[in-house]
């Protein structure tokens, strides 16, 4: 794999859910995979109905929460457990952005 290209800019905007995770959309990104390209914010703690948190969030949706330059992204992967929460991972690829 060729070496980084960019920088480019990243934009953290759209706060979002999933059904254990609150999470904001990440522009900027390489297209392509079958995921969202997303930052998580927070991870939901205690069962409650879905519809809450998205209620919650909706004023937040159109919020642009900040920008950021980067040269590369890294995409891991690590086993979701309520023991082990994001330990380990490990790195699966490193990925230049390009412009």
């Amino acid at each position: 794999m060729p070496g980084p290209v960019g920088p480019a800019e990243l934009t953290y905007a759209h706060v979002n859910c999933f059904p254990s995770a609150v999470v904001v959309e990440v522009a900027g990104l390489p297209a392509g995979g079958a995921f969202l390209p997303h930052l998580t914010l927070a991870l939901v703690t205690r069962a409650t109905p879905p519809h809450e948190l998205r209620a919650a969030l909706v004023p937040l949706r159109e919020t642009v929460l900040g920008r950021q330059s980067v040269e590369e992204t890294i995409r891991v992967s690590f086993p979701l457990s309520r023991e082990r929460l994001f330990e380990p991972y490990s790195v699966r690829e490193r990925v230049p952005v390009a412009r």
